[in-house]
């Protein structure tokens, strides 16, 4: 009997982690294949996201001819709560909120804090790293674990989900969960072990998932 993930739910509009669910066999992953700009930057509250307050912080161009702005703000909390405000150049927006509550169980990430842009196909232009957290049972208690979701510039009017480059960030992850770490509480152990075991299942569904475009 095979056990594994059957779906993934991720809150682009609120601070809730992702949830897990396990059953019998891997299933699919259920993630949002695209992000619409909106004219201004509407929170879930339906609050702006209003950039030009303290703590919003731009993350690093690519280059010149890169025209996507990503603003993130700490919002801190005990989920470690993030608010993302995206700018496509044009004067529309993206508006998301995030938790990175599972970094308790990674502890690091190629030494350095988590990016949230990154040119993954070395064409001058960022895609954006989404990061989410995910149960790793049904209590609080088991723990969180970290996965990462990566969105490129469709258009002026939407992002879309860039399963390769999604592909090529979640191993970096597994890697980082995979790599023994020295006096750790055993609990934190078979955390990271979970976490590596579960990112792993989404792996598979996600390298399914390319070759059904290909």
């Amino acid at each position: 009997m095979r056990s594994g993930l059957i779906i993934i739910l991720i809150s682009v509009t609120g601070y809730a982690p992702v949830t897990l669910c396990f059953g019998e066999s891997p299933g699919l992953t259920a993630t949002p294949s695209v992000l619409e700009f909106k004219p201004v930057a509407v929170g879930f509250d339906g609050k702006e996201c209003r950039v030009e307050d303290e703590g919003w912080n731009l993350q690093a161009f690519a280059s010149e001819q890169d025209h996507l702005k990503v603003y993130t703000w700490f919002k801190g909390g005990s989920g470690r709560y993030w608010a993302i405000a995206i700018d496509n150049g044009s004067n529309a927006w993206l508006c998301l909120s995030s938790s990175t509550l599972g970094w308790r169980s990674l502890r690091q990430f190629e030494a350095g804090p988590l990016p949230w842009v990154r040119d993954f196909d070395g064409d001058g232009v960022n895609e954006f790293v989404f990061w989410q957290s995910f149960s790793l049972g049904k209590t609080m208690a088991s723990g969180y674990g970290l996965i990462a979701f990566v969105y490129r510039l469709q258009n002026e009017d939407e992002m879309i989900l860039d399963r390769s480059a999604t592909g090529l960030i979640q191993r970096q992850l597994l890697a980082a969960y995979e790599m023994p770490l020295d006096d750790l509480p055993e609990l934190t152990t078979q955390q990271r072990l979970k976490a590596a075991i579960l990112i792993k299942a989404i792996l598979f569904e996600n390298d399914k998932a390319v070759k059904d475009e290909f």
